[in-house]
């Protein structure tokens, strides 16, 4: 590798690390699509329509989410010196893990449920922490969650570059999840990516 896209890609991490906590203005622009009508993919997450299935890769890790409900709270108050103010988010979630992806997805399968929440952060500056319950598991697997199905590529630190893959599907049934399906589109994280809304009619 070169000189010169070692220094690309150092910079992009670096962006990466600038951004991962999210701007206002990220929020604004995927705040506005319907997750319940579509699926959104950014550069550093994916979503799938709610109660359709997200496919996860990862190594010899495969899972299947789906986002069952989501809500707002209505918590929301003024910033302070010592909180940011915004209102609570809520999330429920299945997810099903197969050590291997198989044929039958529906063959020794562990399975569970999750239910997440994002409250007004905390603290003064750098030192603001989260006290709700932000990150999806599935199987052995943590990953980050983006009210409100999103599920980002990330997994543990991010200077590790260790990515998953993310397939949004239409897919309501578990007898539905096939991990070989031509049709799949995976993403993986990208910071040249623009911000992708993909209908409902257009996922397989």
């Amino acid at each position: 590798m070169s000189v010169s896209s070692r220094l690309l890609q150092s910079y992009k991490l670096l962006l990466i690390v600038a951004m991962l906590g999210y701007c206002d203005t990220c929020k604004a622009e995927t705040g506005a699509f319907d997750m319940k009508a579509g699926a959104l993919v950014t550069w550093i997450d994916a979503g799938a329509p709610l109660k359709k299935f997200l496919l996860i890769r990862h190594s010899q890790d495969a899972c299947a989410i789906r986002f069952t409900e989501y809500h707002e709270g209505s918590d929301a108050k003024p910033n302070t010196f010592f909180s940011s103010g915004e209102q609570s988010v809520y999330a429920k979630y299945e997810w099903y893990y197969q050590r291997s992806a198989r044929p039958d997805f529906t063959m020794n399968v562990k399975s569970g449920n999750g239910e997440l929440v994002k409250r007004p952060l905390q603290g003064l500056g750098r030192l603001a922490f989260q006290t709700g319950n932000t990150e999806v598991m599935c199987g052995p697997l943590r990953l980050g969650w983006v009210y409100p199905t999103r599920v980002k590529f990330h997994v543990g630190n991010l200077r590790d570059n260790v990515s998953v893959e993310l397939a949004p599907t239409k897919w309501e049934k578990l007898n539905d999840v096939k991990f070989e399906d031509p049709r799949l589109r995976w993403y993986t994280l990208d910071a040249d990516r623009k911000v992708t809304y993909i209908s409902l009619q257009e996922l397989p």
